[in-house]
This record gives C-alpha cells, sequence and structure tokens, in this order.
C-alpha cells in the first residue's frame, strides 16, 4: 500500500550507538529524507552501491524496522577503498557487522561483498525500487554504475545520487548536471548534495509535489544544519566541561605545590637557623679559647 501522505519524522537512528560519527559525516544530512522517503515509498528492494560505514545503508534501515517493512535492503561494497577514499582497512566493515548484527537482525538485509559488476548477477532485472550510487566518485565511474544498473531499476524506482552539491568538485558531481537534465529530478545542496533521480516514471514525483516536495527541501536542510549546530554545541560543551575539569586539576597541582613549597622554606629556614645556631657556638668556643 502507498503511503499518500509525507511526513517529515525525528527518528532515532540506532547505528550511531556503535558509530557516533554518523552524525557528522556527509551524508548525516540527508538521513532524515532517506528514513521518510523509505516510509513513503515502502520498497520492495533497495541496492546500495558503496556502503563503508554505513551511515546511509543504516538509514534506510532504519525506517524498514520502524516500520515493519518487508524490504529486502542490499549492501554492496568491497570495504577496501577505491581511488576516490584510498584504502582502509578492516574497521568500517567490522563496525558494519556488528551494526547488522545487533539492531538489525530482524529485517532482510543482503551483503554483497564484492564489485559493483560482480554483484549484477545477483539482482534481477526490473526488480529494485530505490537505488542508491555512493562508489568511486569519478564521472566514468558514476556514468558506468548508473548505466550498469539501470536495466536492474523498476518501472518507478527512484536512484540517489551522493556527492553533486554544485561547489563539490567530483566527478559524480559533472555528472548528476548531466543526467539530471534528462530525466525527473530535483536535489539537496547540503551535506555536499544529494541528488533524486527518476529515469523511468514520474509517478513517485508526482506524489511528492502533491504533498509539497519542494518545501519540504528546504525543511529538511534546516533540520540538517540545527542537527549540526546542536552537535558542534555539544562538542563546544564538552570541551568547556574538559577544559574546567583540567583548570581544577591544575588548580590543585598548584595549591599542592604551594604547600610543598612552604614546607620546603620552612625545612630551609629550620636548617639554616640550625647551622647559625652551630656556628655560634663554634664561634663562641674559638673566642674562649683564645682568651684562655
Amino acid at each position: 500500500m502507498v503511503e499518500k501522505v509525507w511526513k517529515i519524522s525525528d527518528p532515532t537512528f540506532e547505528g550511531e550507538r556503535f558509530c557516533p560519527m554518523y552524525r557528522s559525516w556527509p551524508w548525516n544530512g540527508h538521513r532524515r529524507f532517506a528514513y521518510d522517503l523509505v516510509r513513503f515509498m515502502r520498497p520492495k528492494r533497495i541496492v546500495e552501491l558503496g556502503t563503508y560505514w554505513g551511515t546511509s545503508f543504516f538509514a534506510f534501515c532504519q525506517a524498514v524496522k520502524d516500520f515493519k517493512l518487508s524490504t529486502e535492503s542490499v549492501a554492496i561494497d568491497t570495504w577496501v577503498g577505491d581511488d576516490h577514499t584510498g584504502k582502509y582497512d578492516s574497521e568500517a566493515f567490522e563496525t558494519f557487522s556488528q551494526i547488522k548484527n545487533q539492531l538489525f537482525s530482524d529485517i532482510d538485509i543482503n551483503v554483497l561483498k564484492m564489485h559493483f559488476d560482480e554483484a549484477l548477477s545477483n539482482i534481477d532485472d526490473g526488480s529494485v525500487d530505490l537505488l542508491h550510487i555512493d562508489g568511486c566518485h569519478e564521472y566514468d565511474a558514476v556514468k558506468k554504475d548508473f548505466g550498469s544498473w539501470l536495466p536492474k531499476l523498476m518501472e518507478n524506482a527512484i536512484v540517489f545520487f551522493h556527492d553533486v552539491a554544485d561547489d563539490v568538485d567530483y566527478g559524480s558531481a559533472r555528472f548528476w548536471k548531466e543526467i539530471s537534465s534528462k530525466f525527473p529530478s530535483f536535489s539537496f545542496q547540503h551535506s555536499w548534495g544529494l541528488g533524486v533521480l527518476l529515469p523511468k516514471s514520474q509517478e513517485w514525483l508526482k506524489l511528492m509535489e502533491q504533498n509539497n516536495i519542494y518545501d519540504k527541501i528546504k525543511i529538511y536542510e534546516y533540520l540538517s544544519e540545527l542537527d549540526l549546530t546542536k552537535l558542534k554545541l555539544r562538542d563546544t560543551d564538552n570541551i568547556s566541561r574538559k577544559r574546567k575539569a583540567l583548570i581544577k586539576t591544575q588548580e590543585k597541582e598548584i595549591e599542592s605545590l604551594k604547600i610543598r613549597l612552604n614546607d620546603l622554606e620552612i625545612e630551609f629556614n629550620r636548617i639554616r637557623n640550625s647551622r647559625r645556631g652551630k656556628l655560634g657556638m663554634r664561634l663562641g668556643l674559638i673566642k674562649l679559647s683564645r682568651k684562655v
């Protein structure tokens, strides 16, 4: 059943328990929109090309879990890096797997640890409702990914492209300008930009327009900025608390040093007076011996 009313949610993204960095990474600003779109579409299959730590993937999964959708979510990545990201160690995949197993074990998740082209044979043609392209951001790579996976899309499918903002100097942004002029689309400029493309049908776009999606784009951009501001304030508060704690520690150390210094002065004066006393006694004895 199609959800006719678009609702702006305030979800709890559980993956942050294992990866707090989700809150500050580039895809963070689009998680609310992705969550609400999944709720609105109720897709049968979501495919993501380039999952990495899972910031976007688990935003999709959160909606699937929260609304008890019968959605298959497919994560495709080598988890070894590429020319754009550089190489990375096993921590990303280990964290991704931990979140998947501990938080989303009850929903249908398919992990394909391979190159995008290798995964094509695992997905039937015309079976993908929502495709997220976020692999290598070079122009030729993005163009190839879109062309290769286009046959896999359902007639009314939606495609996401990340890193497409006007001020982003990536091949993905250049390809977005090219492809978005050929098909119905809209985009977000915040959080490095997110392109939303409807390459086969305008069905979902018409439903979203009936729900004033272009006004809601501004709300999502505002909420993204608000989330970042809250994060910065929280970081500032943490820094402030750490500084105050450090100052208190230093004040205690200074007070301890003052006490130690005072003790040393007392000891010094005691030794000095003692030596003076002994010296006086010696001088007295010398004077006495001379008289004798």
